[in-house]
């Protein structure tokens, strides 16, 4: 059974509700996050004021990332703008201006992470500017640049590992400037960190998201023009001295895998990967349209099985919007977002979906558990 997804556990939202239960169906208002002008007309329109207007024909676009530091401290990027708020929210404070070019969340959900003394965030231009990872020590009020990656489109991820405390990053996105790595306390430019790569230089090490288990390092391909999209594991005890290593393949989803989550329960590990529905064409490597299907999904692996035997545990598929009839009329992408809870398991986001749009649901680890030894969840 190495490297299959297994389809036939495969369960609807609408259908998979007593094992896949809603949690958190309200939020209550704490403040108001800053929306900054944009030049750019169709940013305007899907982000601005006027989006309600806008997203019966285009769909739910993102518009921010928000990273929470401490219980007062907050970080919030919006198109080329940092915010940060040390009031849980209520107020804000521009604090750093990003490359021109960033994209409307600013940087990506996965791009931001935190140690006991600094918390890092990494750059995503959509054009010409030298990505950087920056670091604030002060939850959020200045910061610095750790390090520059001018062989890098932009930044898909920061992110500790918890298991080495190694602060891990991806980039993407044309061939060359794919790459795993590590930042290191070596002597850069001007005495910044230094990035140490794993691997690169093709879409294997297009990713956005890492998922970190005791002995291996996992990820899926964000290849949006790919017919299949491979998943991988690198072994831990498989890094040379260097840092360098090949990853095996364990698995391949139709669509591109954005985000990754690990959740512990009993000894086991699962790791869970969620794939998105792209429109359009992928401009980067090269500039083709998109393939794969319009169902998001998320797919699961344990650790009993080396991650080799893959669970397809709940999809979802796009909203179809007026624009998707239209040519050269931008649509926007459907994503799942991932997050792992110590006691409810994993946590589901679905966006711009059919069923379950802004939602969060848990995946209960009695559920995961039942994918491979014939218990229902």
């Amino acid at each position: 059974m190495s490297g299959r997804i297994d389809e036939g556990v495969a369960t609807d939202v609408a259908d998979s509700q007593p094992v896949v239960p809603t949690v958190f169906d309200t939020f209550s208002e704490v403040g108001r996050i800053p929306s900054p002008d944009d030049p750019r007309l169709i940013r305007r329109l899907s982000t601005g004021r006027f989006r309600s207007l806008v997203r019966p024909f285009v769909g739910d676009v993102t518009t921010a990332s928000v990273f929470r530091v401490s219980v007062s401290d907050w970080i919030v990027t919006v198109g080329p703008r940092l915010y940060s708020s040390h009031d849980a929210g209520e107020t804000w404070t521009h604090r750093l201006d990003l490359p021109p070019s960033s994209g409307p969340m600013g940087v990506l959900p996965s791009a931001f992470c935190r140690t006991d003394e600094r918390v890092y965030l990494g750059e995503y231009p959509l054009g010409t500017e030298v990505p950087r990872v920056l670091a604030s020590s002060d939850g959020g009020r200045s910061w610095e640049t750790a390090c520059r990656l001018p062989r890098a489109r932009h930044v898909h991820a920061v992110q500790v590992d918890p298991f080495t405390g190694d602060i891990w990053v991806t980039t993407g996105d044309a061939d060359s400037e794919c790459a795993i790595g590590r930042l290191r306390n070596g002597p850069g430019t001007d005495g910044e960190p230094t990035f140490e790569r794993v691997g690169g230089g093709d879409q294997t090490w297009r990713a956005v998201e890492l998922a970190f288990t005791p002995t291996a390092v996992l990820w899926g391909m964000d290849c949006g023009y790919a017919s299949r999209n491979r998943l991988y594991r690198l072994d831990r005890d498989a890094l040379d001295a260097d840092g360098n290593a090949t990853p095996v393949t364990v698995g391949a989803t139709d669509n591109s895998v954005y985000y990754a989550a690990t959740v512990e329960s009993g000894g086991e590990y699962w790791v869970a990967f969620a794939t998105a529905v792209e429109t359009g064409r992928d401009r980067t490597a090269p500039d083709r349209e998109t393939a794969g299907t319009n169902t998001a999904r998320v797919v699961v692996a344990s650790s009993e099985s080396d991650y080799n035997d893959w669970y397809d545990v709940v999809r979802f598929e796009r909203r179809t919007r007026i624009a998707d009839a239209i040519p050269g009329v931008p649509s926007a992408n459907a994503y799942v977002y991932l997050a792992s809870h110590s006691r409810n398991g994993l946590l589901v986001n679905p966006f711009n979906t059919d069923t379950a749009n802004g939602r969060v649901l848990v995946v209960s680890p009695t559920r995961l558990a039942s994918l491979t030894d014939g218990r229902s969840g």
